[in-house]
């Protein structure tokens, strides 16, 4: 169509132009048609061809109308109101505005399509207009300024028309020099330039009143409408307006030759000049290489700004080189192609890039886009591995400048994403060449299962788990545990369905001579076409799950025993009680097991506590105990029994005296012999607990209580036994902030010849003055003190108390003071005993240390206990037995330590006088202590009798009420002085 639309304008034309040199009288009317075809030509190819932007080709239009209405009035002047000579005329003030007008479509169109100002073409067309502007003055210009007779308006309309010849001139070489190569810049540029070429014509035939209409003049007027109204119907016009891509062969040989040429034209016209004789225009070509000297230094400052952007542009590619040679990914040289754009455009220019793989190459390496919001700078990524293409997307001014650039840095990120595909092409080779070495020498079991559950491929591992038999060939469901293989065939088809399966699964499979016990994990890769079916991988876990299954035993079994141990009886307590069946629990506690254990040795314990677990299994019931794991060992010498209780059943009295009878005959121990052994029971039931936390509780309770009332018994949990536990913890928990407060207070009884009375020491007595209990019995705290170790700090304050005391008695009256062996056993013991006895000043042979005969039976220390009572022994420091013969029998060891003295224990004196068997007893005792020349004292005289008995029996020392009660510190001193002491 636009052909035919071009094709029918030039016939319309010729068919006017014909017509206009046909019919002289019609010069009117053809001139207005055919500018009004021109225009219309002009409106029609911008309504069609649709340029970037219109306003350029709306000005050309305005300028040709206006042509066309200079040329109307001018015709009509001469042809119609017949004047010879129509200058100036009204004519002319068209014909002079429609050079500005034309030069502003022309330089909007070369602003539009250069985007931007092109600097160098600007000065470039000036200084080619500098040298014509000189012959516009040499022909035109200066014989106008010199004829005589002509009027100043002719004159300066005359000098008007040249100068804006020369204006348009130069913005046509600006566009000419500018613009792409195209039909319509074409036509544009020549019709516009025969304007210019007609209107010197014209003005040097007006100068000559040479001017005739039809002429040649008027010839080049009509090209000019044909070759303007030509050009817009082309649809190469819309290019005129779009941005470019620069070419570097944009500025080329021509052009430098034309700028020379334009710059010798002055010097060439002022030789001529004075070849001919006289030099007339030597002022105007003095001012003209003046400015063309001044274009030429613009020029080069332009080309030195250039130069520097360049400078900065090669740094940008270098830095963006560097990035893209280290990026390690696809992501990164995407990264590091943003930051070089960034990097090459002008500091904060809003951009946008967008790089794409995988597409087509574009046709043109680079190229220019129009957007709905833009234009994008389209450069090809031609890769030989990786093809695609980078967008950027900036204000077109920016992309012009960074055209080339782009180009390259499309080059060096094609180049970079060919590496990486490169490398990534060698590392799949590689991989696929390490994991076929990874199968074939893996331990686990690889196998792949077609639709059938046959085996299509087996891994070279697979005799591990399949024995010498090729599985390949085999269903796999057949080769697993005949009660496993249904699942196995289930699980196959699971996966193969796609639905929720387990990760990991196990079989066992009886391939092999022993049955296998392998970890499963299956995958559906039927889609994958190099392996079409599921995947199976079969790791050998046997020893795996031994382990696990011995790891899970000594997690919740004792070791020594067999038993279960206190976790896995409290769980199955819990699992019990939350039935809601009536429950019990009967805790046994060994007494006296670390004398035991410290007397005859660890390994005898350890014998000790298999054979009463061996016991409490075979005494506790069938019929009450909980099917499994009925008794548990649940603490170094405690053991648990969970009793199920049958309805109606209200107690676990049975169980409990079972379990207490076992301990009556004597246990044989392998390496210690026959041993006697006794027990306490607690009990507790969930009558009297809400869940199983509080009932293994209230059975400790009960269990503490046995204990705590004589030992070898059964306690069932009451809630007053609560109560006298809860005051045991208060009074442990008091017990420390006594220490602190000073709560606790000495007393002394003394300690008498029983056969003169005379006093020879005092023994110190510790006693607690509770702030709201009163005084505390020492029974009812010692015990606390040792269990918490508290004994240790109070045995000290007692220790220097009693010494500091002792030291303000008169003679050589002695103290007294117990020992607990924990005190004794702790570090340092020795030196706070000499500490305390030079801070107070006493003698050494004034302080008698009584120990329990239990420190001497501990064969784990004997050595140490032996050194550090030879050191205090070697010292002055007496040494005496207390409650001697109430425990085991210790006689074997007094002649092995440096024991001095023997106290008999009340409980002998009590009944002397009533038992002859007690009494014959109490004087054995002393002879012995006598043969091992140990001196005597015996506890708890009350009566005249018993003191008349025990000299009898040759005991030399007593106290008891029947001398005196126990006194305070200043009481004692005073009897100390008014009774006077004697030496032992």
């Amino acid at each position: 169509m636009t052909r035919w639309i071009m094709v029918g304008y030039c016939l319309a034309l010729l068919v006017i132009g014909m017509l206009y040199f046909a019919v002289p009288s019609g010069h009117m009317v053809f001139s207005v048609a055919e500018c009004a075809v021109a225009v219309a030509a002009i409106l029609v190819g911008v309504a069609r061809n649709r340029p970037r932007r219109r306003a350029p080709w709306i000005l050309i239009a305005t300028a040709v109308a206006m042509f066309g209405c200079g040329d109307l009035i001018n015709t009509y002047l001469t042809d119609v109101a017949g004047v010879a000579d129509p200058f100036p005329s009204p004519a002319d003030v068209f014909f002079l505005a429609l050079c500005p007008v034309l030069a502003a479509g022309m330089a909007s169109m070369v602003r539009s399509g250069a985007t931007g100002r092109d600097r160098a073409a600007l000065l470039d067309a000036f200084t080619v207009t500098s040298s014509l502007g000189l012959l516009a003055w040499i022909f035109l210009i200066g014989p106008l300024l010199s004829a005589p007779d002509t009027p100043a308006v002719e004159k300066a309309i005359a000098i008007a028309y040249p100068l804006s010849d020369i204006l348009m001139i130069t913005v046509l070489i600006r566009m000419a020099t500018s613009q792409r190569r195209s039909p319509s810049l074409t036509l544009i540029v020549t019709g516009i330039g025969m304007l210019f070429v007609s209107d010197v014509l014209y003005g040097v035939a007006q100068l000559n009143d040479a001017y005739q209409m039809g002429g040649v003049v008027d010839l080049m007027y009509q090209y000019c409408y044909y070759a303007i109204g030509l050009a817009a119907l082309h649809p190469s016009m819309a290019d005129l307006t779009e941005p470019r891509v620069l070419r570097p062969d944009q500025v080329g040989g021509r052009r430098v030759a034309m700028l020379g040429l334009a710059s010798l034209f002055p010097p060439a016209v002022l030789i001529v000049e004075e070849l001919t004789g006289e030099v007339h225009d030597g002022a105007v070509i003095g001012v003209l290489c003046a400015v063309l000297f001044g274009l030429v230094v613009a020029r080069l400052s332009g080309v030195v700004a250039v130069q520097r952007r360049s400078v900065a542009r090669e740094r940008g590619m270098r830095r963006a080189g560097a990035a893209l040679l280290a990026a390690g990914g696809a992501d990164e040289v995407v990264a590091a192609v943003r930051a070089a754009v960034a990097d090459l455009l002008p500091p904060d220019t809003p951009h946008r890039v967008e790089v794409e793989t995988g597409t087509p190459v574009p046709e043109d390496g680079l190229r220019m886009l129009r957007t709905g919001d833009g234009y994008v700078l389209r450069c090809a990524l031609a890769g030989r591995r990786v093809t695609g293409r980078i967008d950027i997307g900036a204000a077109d001014t920016a992309l012009i400048s960074l055209q080339e650039a782009a180009q390259v840095l499309a080059g060096q990120a094609a180049l970079a994403l060919d590496g990486l595909a490169a490398n990534a092409e060698i590392v799949q080779r590689e991989s696929e060449t390490y994991f076929r070495t990874l199968v074939l020498n893996a331990s686990d079991v690889i196998v792949i299962v077609g639709d059938d559950n046959r085996i299509r491929y087996a891994s070279p591992s697979a005799t591990a788990v399949f024995g010498d038999r090729d599985p390949v060939g085999a269903a796999l469901p057949e080769l697993v545990d005949p009660p496993s293989r249904d699942a196995a065939s289930a699980l196959l088809d699971a996966v193969r369905a796609g639905t929720e399966v387990p990760e990991l699964t196990d079989w066992t499979m009886t391939g092999t001579g022993e049955p296998a016990q392998v970890e499963v994990a299956c995958r559906d890769l039927r889609h994958e076409p190099t392996v079409a079916g599921v995947v199976v991988t079969l790791r050998d876990v046997t020893e795996h799950r031994r382990l696990e299954r011995e790891l899970l035993h000594r997690a919740y079994f004792d070791d020594l025993t067999g038993l279960p141990n206190r976790a896995l009886f409290t769980s199955r307590l819990e699992k019990t009680v939350e039935t809601g069946r009536p429950v019990g629990v009967v805790l046994v506690g060994l007494d006296g097991f670390k004398v035991i254990n410290d007397t005859m040795g660890h390994d005898a314990g350890d014998e000790l506590l298999v054979s009463v677990a061996r016991r409490l299994v075979a005494a506790v019931s069938p019929r009450h105990a909980v099917a499994q794991h009925a008794v548990a060992r649940i603490g170094g010498d405690e053991f648990a029994v969970l009793v199920e209780l049958e309805s109606g059943d209200d107690g676990v009295e049975g169980p409990a005296e079972r379990a207490l009878a076992a301990f009556g005959p004597p246990f044989r121990l392998p390496t210690a012999g026959v041993v006697t052994c006794h027990a306490s029971v607690g009990t507790a039931t969930t009558a009297e607990a809400g869940d199983s936390a509080q009932l293994l509780g209230r059975a400790d309770i009960a269990l503490a209580m046995a204990k705590t009332s004589g030992k070898g018994r059964v306690c069932r949990y009451e809630a007053t036994l609560h109560t006298r536990i809860l005051e045991r913890l208060q009074l442990h928990a008091a017990l420390d902030q006594a220490i602190t407060n000073g709560e606790f207070r000495l007393v002394f009884q003394p300690v008498v010849a029983l056969d003169t009375g005379r006093t020879c020491g005092f023994e110190a007595l510790v006693r607690w003055l509770h702030p709201s209990r009163g005084t505390v019995p020492p029974l009812d705290f010692i015990g606390i003190a040792e269990e918490s170790g508290l004994i240790v700090q109070l045995g000290e304050w007692v220790l220097r108390s009693a010494v500091a005391a002792a030291a303000q008695w008169p003679g050589p009256t002695y103290v007294a003071v117990n020992v607990s062996p924990r005190q004794f056993r702790a570090p340092g013991f020795v030196g706070l005993v000499q500490r305390a006895l030079a801070d107070a000043g006493l003698a050494a042979d004034r302080l008698v240390l009584e120990i329990t005969e239990s420190l001497l039976l501990g064969d784990r220390d004997q050595d140490r206990i032996r050194s550090e009572l030879d050191a205090l022994h070697r010292s002055g420091v007496r040494i005496a037995i207390d409650d001697f013969g109430t425990g085991y029998s210790s006689l074997s060891y007094l002649h092995q330590m440096p024991v001095d003295l023997v106290k008999l224990d009340k409980s002998f004196v009590d009944t002397i006088t009533t038992s002859p068997s007690q009494y014959d007893l109490v004087k054995g005792i002393i002879g012995l202590a006598h043969t091992l020349r140990l001196a005597v004292v015996a506890e708890g005289i009350e009566t005249e009798d018993d003191r008349k008995l025990l000299i009898g029996a040759a005991c030399e020392f007593g106290q008891g009420f029947l001398f005196a009660r126990p006194m305070a510190a200043a009481d004692a001193l005073t009897w100390v002085t008014a009774a006077g002491s004697l030496r032992r």
